[in-house]
């Protein structure tokens, strides 16, 4: 059993907490667009400790179909369980063609709304 998320991160950190007034809005300045950004799917296997990580240029079903090759190739066992959250592009004809021509994995959706059933969720918390 596998859990695997993406993540995005922009080249220019958030601002967490500032000093102001209570009851005023804080206005900070900065050139910065926050266009930039890094992404990256990995995943985990919580029994074993083993983990994995991809970048890719975007979070899509292109991006998605490189990183099953990259858990296929990690994980040479008869069957892979791989859950995932309903992003849009865990889903579709292409996924679903894929999946039909790899039948040792199996790709699971978690509930909506609950990050926290998911092992890499974590991993991301913890790098922001």
């Amino acid at each position: 059993m596998v859990f695997a998320a993406e993540a995005g991160f922009t080249l220019h950190p958030k601002l967490g907490r500032v000093w102001a007034q209570r009851g005023s809005r804080p206005v900070v300045r900065t050139r910065s667009q926050h266009r930039p950004r890094l992404n990256f799917f990995g995943w985990v296997n919580p029994w074993s400790g083993a983990r994995g990580l991809m970048r890719a240029a975007t979070g899509n079903t292109v991006a998605l179909l490189a990183f099953l090759e990259q858990i296929l190739v990690a994980y040479p066992t008869p069957l892979i369980h791989l859950w995932v959250d309903n992003a849009s592009w865990h889903k579709g004809a292409a996924v679903g063609s894929f999946l039909k021509g790899h039948p040792r994995l199996k790709l699971w959706c978690q509930p909506p709304y609950h990050p926290e059933l998911n092992c890499q969720e974590p991993v991301w918390k913890r790098v922001r």
